[in-house]
C-alpha cells in the first residue's frame, strides 16, 4: 500500500511537470497489476482541466523492474517494436512516450493505451462458441509478425544476426549465463542439454521479428477476437521458429494441447505465412524453448529469496515447474 501512495506522488508530480498546461491534473486511480513475473505493470487514470472542461484518462506504465528473473533489462526494444508495429495488422497497444530518466519513477518505463478485453486463456474455457475464430486469430498474427519487413522498422535496439546460427548461439549463451549466475547447486541434466543445444544448432532458414515469449497467456480478447499482443520483454530479430518452439513448449507445459494439438497449430501457421517449417529446427527450438524456461525459473527463484520483499508467486510456481522442464526435454532427447 505505502509503495503505490508513493509511486501516486511520484507519478503525479511527474505528470504535473510534464503536461504544465493541465489545470488541477491529479492520480486519481493507480493499481500495480499482479501479472507478469519480470517488468512492472501499472494502471492509472489521471484527470485534470482543460478549457473549463474535466478530463481524464486510462493509461498503463510499463516499468523496468529491480530484480528479475530475465536479466538484463532495457525497456527500449519494446517501446521501440510496440510503435513500430502499431498498425502492422499486429494488434498492440498505442504507446505514448519513453522516459528513460530514472528520477522521475525510480526505473526507466514507457506509457500506453489501457486495452479492455480477458487473456485468451479465460476466454477459451470461457467463450466455447470463440475458439475457432481465435485460434485462427492466434496463428495469422504470428504469420503476419513475421512477415514484417524488419529492415523497414525503426528498431535501432535490436540488431540483426551476424550469420545463419547466430541468434541461436547468442540464445544459448544468454539462458547458459543466467543459469551459471545463480551459484546455487550444480544442473547436471540442464548442462546436458546446454551441451546438446550447442551441437545440434539448426541454420535459420530466414530471420525475422520474433516475439519471444509467444503463448496464450500474453493476449487480451474482446468480443470474439483478439485485440492486443502483450509482454514483448524478449523482442528480438532471429530465427521465426524460436516462436513456434516457445508455443508448443507452453502448450506441453500448461497441457493447452489437450484442446489444440501442436500439429493443427503447425500446420495453419503453415497455411497463414505460406513457409514449410523445418520439422529439425522445430525440435531444436523446442528443447531451446525448455531451457530458456528452466533458466527463467532459476533466475525467479533466486530473484524470489534474496529480495528485500521476497515473491511468493515465483518461489511456488518455479517449485512445482522446475522438474517438469528438465525432465521432458530430456525424455524427448532419449536420456
Amino acid at each position: 500500500m505505502e509503495e503505490t501512495q508513493d509511486m501516486k506522488q511520484r507519478l503525479e508530480a511527474y505528470l504535473k511537470a510534464r503536461f504544465p498546461q493541465r489545470e488541477e491534473l491529479s492520480v486519481v486511480e493507480i493499481e500495480r497489476m499482479p501479472v507478469g513475473v519480470s517488468y512492472e505493470t501499472y494502471l492509472f487514470t489521471a484527470s485534470w482541466k482543460e478549457r473549463g472542461d474535466m478530463a481524464s484518462e486510462s493509461l498503463v506504465i510499463r516499468m523496468e523492474p529491480e530484480y528479475g528473473p530475465v536479466p538484463p533489462y532495457d525497456v527500449r526494444p519494446q517501446y521501440e517494436v510496440l510503435k513500430s508495429v502499431h498498425g502492422s495488422g499486429v494488434p498492440v497497444p498505442k504507446v505514448h512516450w519513453l522516459e528513460m530518466d530514472s528520477n522521475a519513477l525510480g526505473r526507466p518505463f514507457f506509457v500506453m493505451d489501457k486495452i479492455e478485453g480477458t487473456t485468451l486463456t479465460s476466454t477459451f474455457s470461457q467463450a466455447l462458441e470463440h475458439r475457432e475464430q481465435l485460434t485462427k486469430d492466434y496463428v495469422s498474427i504470428l504469420a503476419t509478425l513475421h512477415a514484417l519487413d524488419r529492415e523497414a522498422l525503426s528498431l535501432s535496439t535490436l540488431d540483426a544476426p551476424a550469420n545463419e546460427r547466430h541468434y541461436a548461439e547468442k540464445e544459448i549463451a544468454r539462458w547458459e549465463w543466467v543459469v551459471a549466475d545463480t551459484q546455487y547447486s550444480p544442473q547436471p541434466v540442464l548442462a546436458e542439454l546446454i551441451c546438446w543445444l550447442k551441437r545440434n544448432i539448426p541454420p535459420a532458414e530466414r530471420t525475422t521479428l520474433c516475439h519471444g515469449d509467444y503463448h496464450s497467456r500474453n493476449f487480451l480478447a474482446r468480443n470474439g477476437r483478439i485485440v492486443a499482443v502483450l509482454d514483448w520483454e524478449m523482442v528480438d530479430i532471429g530465427d521465426p521458429i524460436s516462436d513456434l518452439g516457445w508455443h508448443s513448449m507452453f502448450m506441453r507445459v500448461l497441457r493447452e494441447s489437450l484442446w489444440w494439438p501442436e500439429a493443427d497449430f503447425i500446420r495453419s501457421y503453415e497455411e497463414m505465412s505460406g513457409v514449410k517449417v523445418n520439422e529439425e529446427s522445430l525440435f531444436f527450438w523446442k528443447i531451446l524453448a525448455f531451457v530458456k524456461l528452466t533458466a527463467i525459473g532459476i533466475a525467479g527463484t533466486k530473484a524470489a529469496l534474496e529480495s528485500k520483499d521476497p515473491d511468493v508467486r515465483q518461489l511456488g510456481i518455479w517449485n512445482m515447474l522446475l522438474p517438469l522442464l528438465q525432465d521432458a526435454p530430456a525424455r524427448m532427447l532419449g536420456f
